[in-house]
């Protein structure tokens, strides 16, 4: 019995069949000390954060990005920039309210927005307009104003010729098509459109209303030049208007349905004022632009349309607001240039 006991029951130097306390590999640690071990994460992360603000780098950064937008037009550097707006200003309100605290900071704020409310419309007040300032979308303007140009724009007259029309005369003038007839290559022998051929206009012009027509250059950037019918100039009542680049440039909001409506505010020039019994009208066009723009199927300009002129315009300026408005891309057209050279003159 004794040998079999010992058997059974192992000494106690001996590791086969004994019991061992469970036990794991994770150290416990302490909620304090983990605590203290995140604060200090989160301090440095600040300290880091911090540094990148002061040291200037993004916005660097922006303005590398900028100007490689400028050279090579890539709407992905176009959204590179607005991403890294919008980084460098929440970085900037960040640590406004890790440094001075959250209270502090929307005061901060706060003050800033009142202050361009302010100025904004103290301008819009001095300058007669709600929107005194606005930027250049298309290349249509050039190369008076280019894509990328901030204008300052005042509310008040516009230089202008106008001329003048009786409710009927413009009733007529607007249910016969005569403002969206085109000047237009003869190509078939029904010639039942204003259309130019040899130097000469094959229909005859109407006495209430037409446009004056030749044949312009366009040219690229590559040197190419070719030819285009071009509008130079409107007659009402056979009383000329020719087109002048001394005109002012508005910037006025197009109607809903118009093939412009999906450009946003449109930046022209306007070349004549139709006054129909006191309503006034504009027909406008951009300098870079073949046609005049209610000939391409948009609505006459009515004044309440018309945001202001342009008084000044600085370049480059007006990118910020491109890119925070998603408009990456440039508009089709922007390689090309009208230079209104008239290739053959026509004769009415």
């Amino acid at each position: 019995m004794e040998e079999s006991d010992k058997k059974a029951k192992p000494g106690r130097g001996s590791k086969k069949g004994a019991i061992r306390p469970h036990m794991t590999s994770k150290k416990v640690q302490d909620p304090e000390e983990e605590e203290r071990l995140k604060r200090r994460q989160q301090e440095e992360n600040f300290k880091y954060l911090k540094a990148v603000k002061d040291s200037k780098i993004l916005w660097l950064l922006l303005i590398a990005v900028v100007l490689l937008y400028l050279v090579f037009k890539a709407p992905l550097l176009g959204a590179m920039a607005a991403l890294l707006i919008i980084i460098i200003v929440g970085l900037e309100i960040w640590v406004g309210i890790k440094t001075g605290g959250l209270m502090h900071e929307v005061q901060e704020t706060a003050i800033a927005v009142i202050l361009a409310l302010i100025i904004w419309y103290g301008a819009g007040f001095l300058l007669n307009t709600d929107t005194p300032l606005d930027a250049v979308v298309s290349c249509s303007m050039q190369p008076a104003l280019d894509r990328g140009h901030m204008m300052v724009l005042q509310g008040t007259g516009l230089n202008s010729p106008e001329a003048y029309l009786t409710k009927e005369e413009w009733r007529i003038i607007k249910a016969g098509g005569l403002l969206t007839r085109q000047c237009a290559v003869c190509r078939s022998p029904s010639y039942d459109q204003a259309c130019l051929v040899d130097g000469l206009t094959i229909v005859e012009h109407d006495e209430l209303f037409s446009y004056e027509c030749a044949i312009c250059e366009r040219t690229n950037s590559s040197g190419k030049i070719w030819r285009v019918p071009c509008t130079t100039g409107v007659m009402v009542k056979n009383k000329t208007f020719k087109n002048s680049e001394l005109r002012d440039v508005i910037v006025y909001t197009p109607e809903p349905g118009d093939p412009f409506a999906s450009s946003g505010d449109i930046v022209h020039r306007a070349q004549v004022v139709i006054d129909v019994e006191g309503e006034k009208y504009v027909l406008a066009k951009g300098d870079n632009n073949n046609l005049f723009d209610v000939q391409i199927g948009n609505s006459p300009v009515d004044m309440e349309r018309v945001k202001g002129k342009a008084i000044f315009a600085v370049p480059y300026l007006g990118y910020f607001k491109l890119f925070l408005s998603g408009l990456f891309s440039e508009p089709a057209g922007c390689g090309e240039r009208f230079t209104g050279t008239q290739a053959i003159k026509m004769d009415r």
